[in-house]
């Protein structure tokens, strides 16, 4: 038996060719860290933060968001989707608010929004992220009848605070089959 490479933690190649190692299972990526994998295409260490999460959202987490929510965000996250993505992953809603996150990412938001909770992949993609991660997070499940913790921000009323065309139509053209009445209950009344 080799002993070659044991005791030691795993390493990664990412796209550009570079060499990493795995944090240890006590530690966690930093933001930064979780970028340059996202950029990189690094699928091995994603596929360790992902499965971190999974085992233990409430310890493998940033900011209280789990690596396919901060993935929405990034504008080359939608690979991050394609590959992990799946229902739970997708509809995994915190229970923090987006307000350290927001800081550290220095991310201009209006405090109300900032101050709620229950944000999910989807409307992370749909405030920061790229149309195509709205689209492939519909794909692989996410819920679009939305709603924040205090029932302030639907998907919609996000994507219209955003004012990107492009995703206010994406979730136009998706809520209008799904779309039910708040008055009766029924798809598609007429009333609201």
């Amino acid at each position: 038996d080799s002993q070659e490479g044991k005791g030691k933690n795993p390493t990664s190649m990412g796209a550009n060719g570079s060499t990493q190692a795995l944090p240890d299972d006590g530690r966690w990526y930093k933001l930064e860290q979780f970028a340059e994998m996202i950029q990189n295409r690094d699928e091995v260490r994603m596929a360790d933060a992902v499965a971190k999460a999974d085992a233990d959202p409430g310890k493998y987490h940033f900011h209280g968001f789990t690596p396919v929510g901060i993935a929405s965000m990034h504008s080359q996250g939608t690979w991050v989707i394609e590959k992990f993505g799946n229902e739970d992953r997708v509809n995994f809603g915190s229970s923090n608010s987006l307000k350290e996150l927001a800081d550290q990412l220095s991310l201009m938001v209006d405090d109300e929004i900032l101050d709620d909770r229950g944000f999910t992949p989807i409307s992370l993609a749909v405030m920061f992220g790229p149309k195509e991660s709205v689209l492939t997070l519909i794909e692989k499940g996410a819920k679009i009848d939305f709603m924040t913790e205090t029932s302030l921000f639907t998907l919609s009323a996000l994507a219209n605070y955003r004012g990107d065309e492009a995703i206010i139509k994406i979730l136009k053209d998706e809520e209008a089959p799904h779309y039910v009445c708040r008055q009766c209950d029924a798809k598609n009344c007429v009333i609201s």
